[in-house]
């Protein structure tokens, strides 16, 4: 039997509020993480006002499962987990105060720290978050989350974990149903939502007394971002080449590369029919990635690592074929393909047209396409076309294009989710089972910077590449 014992709950995230320990005076408001996971340290006075630039719209409905990147961000600030994980991989404390396993170590009880409180000041039971985790989407490491009583919870993994609960725990998320935003418990409470964003602030909920930083999460979607960072924001996270560039020549900006977290896969169907029928065609070198990276990419990219989540899921239970019923339109011809990308990703747009580009000019290079996918050469034209959302949903699901440009995380919490997910997507992969991979190219890895006024918000980054703001009154370590 494993047990994690500490004086006082860790609060990873949130927009509203943050419960004060109790006790010993040696316990502190947030989970201390190591000195290396502060990325930019808290300012030594107090600051009235944060403001928060997003590049994509928040919708409050996706608190659960972020859809973007700004609402990963912001509801990283809102809403914490049963346990959190810093930047050297340790699992630490969150909503859960300790934790035990049974002998199976396929079921893990977590004890809730009493003094966690949601945004009002009720308390958080076990029942508030296994009744959120059965509305959620599904997960493909978790059986069950079952309320053993009002402040213990039992969750079931599917696989033995020894040592200590998997990272996926801390996808467990304390959340009641509120609106517009459903309740959490964290540091951040939630005020109000504005024309161009969400307002909220930094709080206590005993101690209201206290001054607050109110924080304002602006949304700029389609702006040019150096405008944006020429207005009065103190923190943007953005892979933009060119607002970049704007930041590092001002003054009161500090600029730090972010984790890589994104790989650009190519899915081919002609790998996959050369797969299916016992055929094995060759790989491409990171020689090949190494240019594509280097020429084809504006923002920060390198040659995508050779292995990833994907490769990682022979314990996983994924479907051996999912049906679509889906049927493209426009069908790739004989001596035309296409090369189909979500026409909103700058990214994908840049590598559509290098690899149509290259393609058209014979691609010899050894290591390159011409020999990892089967009937690219002289006798196939390719051509590339972006599309919505919702279109590259339905040609995905069809799979009758040439080739398929996606963007995946490059870390995955749950990667039998993540692979189901991806299947769910492009379901005629299915028919690999977990060597579904074979018909994916990586490609490149993109990365984000964070732009931030240092002198009014400090940044910690935990052990999967999220990013939290230390106001200069929540110092690590140290009573407000």
């Amino acid at each position: 039997m494993k047990r994690q014992k500490t004086g006082c709950s860790g609060l990873a995230a949130a927009i509203l509020v943050v419960a004060a320990c109790s006790g010993s005076t040696e316990s502190t408001r947030m989970t201390p993480f190591p000195a290396e996971c502060t990325v930019v340290p808290p300012p030594s006075r107090f600051v009235d006002t944060i403001n928060v630039a997003l590049v994509e719209r928040v919708d409050p409905g996706n608190a659960y499962d972020a859809t973007n990147p700004s609402e990963e961000f912001v509801f990283t600030q809102m809403y914490q987990g049963l346990t959190t994980v810093d930047c050297t991989g340790e699992v630490k404390p969150a909503v859960a105060a300790s934790w035990t396993t049974d002998t199976t170590a396929t079921r893990w009880t977590f004890e809730l720290d009493q003094n966690v409180r949601y945004w009002d000041g009720s308390p958080v039971t076990a029942s508030d978050i296994a009744t959120r985790f059965a509305a959620a989407p599904p997960s493909g490491s978790i059986d069950s989350v079952v309320a053993r009583t009002v402040g213990e919870l039992d969750v079931y993994f599917q696989l033995a974990h020894p040592d200590e609960p998997p990272i996926v725990a801390t996808q467990i998320v304390a959340m009641k149903e509120a609106s517009p935003f459903p309740l959490g418990s964290g540091r951040l409470e939630f005020e109000n939502v504005e024309v161009d964003g969400i307002v909220s602030r930094f709080a206590h909920v005993f101690e209201r007394s206290m001054p607050h930083t109110v924080v304002r999460f602006i949304e700029y979607p389609e702006r040019d971002l150096r405008d944006v960072l020429a207005s009065s924001v103190d923190l943007l996270v953005t892979s933009d080449p060119l607002a970049l560039e704007y930041a590092a020549q001002q003054k009161r900006f500090m600029l730090r590369a972010l984790p890589w977290d994104r790989t650009y896969v190519l899915l081919s169907r002609s790998r996959f029919d050369d797969l299916m029928a016992g055929r094995s065609p060759a790989a491409v070198e990171d020689q090949w990635r190494d240019a594509l990276a280097r020429d084809a990419v504006r923002s920060s990219a390198r040659a995508s690592e050779a292995r990833g989540w994907w490769q990682n899921l022979d314990d996983c239970k994924l479907p051996a074929t999912m049906k679509s019923d889906m049927a493209s339109t426009d069908p790739a011809p004989t001596r035309h393909g296409l090369v189909v990308y979500d026409q909103a990703d700058p990214v994908s747009r840049d590598l559509a047209a290098r690899i149509v580009a290259l393609a058209a000019n014979g691609d010899r290079v050894d290591g390159g396409l011409s020999g990892a996918i089967p009937r690219l050469g002289d006798e196939l034209v390719l051509a590339a076309r972006g599309v919505g959302a919702s279109e590259l949903s339905r040609r995905l699901q069809a799979g009758s294009d040439f080739l398929y440009i996606i963007g995946l995380p490059r870390q995955a919490i749950d990667p039998c989710s993540e692979a189901t997910t991806l299947l769910s997507r492009a379901p005629w992969m299915a028919g690999l089972g977990d060597a579904f991979h074979r018909a994916m190219l990586p490609l490149v890895d993109t990365r984000r910077h964070l732009v931030v006024d240092s002198l009014r918000v400090g940044v910690r980054i935990d052990g999967l590449g999220r990013l939290m703001m230390i106001p200069s009154h929540l110092r690590e370590g140290s009573r407000p």
